[in-house]
């Protein structure tokens, strides 16, 4: 799953790419393998990825805004 959120331009996910996320995720857990746990590039490799606002949100639980 992917969300572009950059250093320029949009830094902060807004509602609709947070819910588009959580859609996203609720259709692979019930369709497809996906497991309970969300993470980012960081959870894995020494990067900045997704950046701080969306890594913070991921952290909190991916809820709906």
């Amino acid at each position: 799953m992917l969300a572009l959120v950059g250093s320029s331009g949009l830094t902060e996910p807004n509602d609709d790419l947070l819910n588009a996320l959580v859609d996203a995720i609720e259709y692979l857990r019930e369709h497809g393998d996906a497991g309970r746990e969300v993470k980012g590039h960081r959870d894995g490799y020494d990067t900045s990825c997704p950046g701080d606002p969306l890594y913070r949100w991921l952290r909190d639980g991916a809820e709906r805004p």
